[in-house]
């Protein structure tokens, strides 16, 4: 519901996604977040799109990490070597874990990232970089989706504007239906699984747009995920937003373990960064501790 975890579980996004300038909106029943796609974020010293980050101009064969300049190289799946400026390297496994080497500690995440597994036929899947600049990056990647869209809306997707094309705008609706805005097609929902307080059902849907005048496609099919299943098992959203999943998935369990042993048993918000999920909770907390369903104001 949040940018604000960009910075530690998503680095790959740093040279060219703005988390630290999202703006965040809280209506009764509705949130809002949005972050622009181009700008890199001010925790980088980047002031453009850097493609060298890519080393190779592929997304998931090698990373040089923006923060701290460490390369993180693909040798096959579960293994990758870092090699940190100073020459010392190390191999590890796809959960970060370390397996020989010098160098002895490295980001989960990008371990993750780089070594971990790929759907069949996009290994070579390049980066997503345009342009020498921020601005230049933005118009060549609206324009890039604007062609993809173009021979179902014709002419009229032409009307649209850059950040309705690209950048990051997400919406949650209380309290578990989380669809991103305009054309991207991106719904999560999230719902009990049982009577099980430990876990989630976590469901990913494409709500793609049709024209006027076209008849609604057929229902799409459902690939169900086990517990452990990794995310690019779900080929139809392809590895760059499964890699994404599995990314985030990193961090559920200790997440999860965290909430049980917080000494003040509550947890403390970001004043503006994590907005969205301080009304999530307080609004949680209404409904529960209420004997008739609040609503809304």
């Amino acid at each position: 519901m949040e940018s604000y975890h960009v910075v530690g579980t998503h680095p790959e996004l740093l040279p060219m996604f703005l988390d630290t300038g999202s703006k965040y909106d809280v209506w009764p029943n509705i949130s809002r977040a949005m972050s622009a796609s181009g700008p890199p974020s001010a925790h980088t010293d980047l002031d453009a799109p850097d493609p060298s980050a890519f080393p190779e101009g592929q997304a998931f064969t090698s990373f040089i990490h923006p923060l701290n300049g460490h390369l993180y190289r693909r040798l096959e799946e579960n293994r990758v070597e870092v090699s940190r400026p100073d020459g010392k390297t190390g191999i590890f496994d796809m959960t970060g874990a370390h397996v020989e080497g010098e160098v002895v500690n490295a980001d989960a995440h990008m371990c993750n990232w780089i070594g971990g597994m790929i759907a069949p036929g996009e290994e070579a899947t390049p980066n997503r970089f345009a342009g020498a600049s921020a601005q230049a990056f933005r118009s060549d990647a609206a324009n890039a989706r604007r062609d993809l869209m173009r021979p179902e809306w014709g002419d009229s997707i032409d009307a649209v504007s850059d950040a309705d094309m690209i950048d990051a705008i997400f919406y949650s609706v209380f309290p578990n239906l989380h669809p991103w805005a305009d054309f991207n097609p991106i719904f999560y929902r999230f719902r009990p699984d049982g009577n099980n307080p430990e876990q989630s059902l976590h469901e990913v849907m494409y709500m793609l747009p049709v024209p006027d005048g076209q008849p609604r496609p057929a229902p799409a099919k459902c690939t169900f995920l086990d517990l452990e299943d990794d995310y690019t098992k779900a080929t139809e959203f392809g590895s760059y937003l499964n890699k994404i999943f599995n990314q985030d998935g990193l961090n559920h369990r200790a997440v999860q373990q965290g909430l049980h042993n917080h000494p003040k048993g509550e947890v403390i918000f970001a004043s503006y960064q994590e907005s969205k999920i301080r009304d999530f909770h307080m609004k949680l907390e209404q409904w529960l501790s209420s004997e008739t369903a609040p609503k809304s104001t």
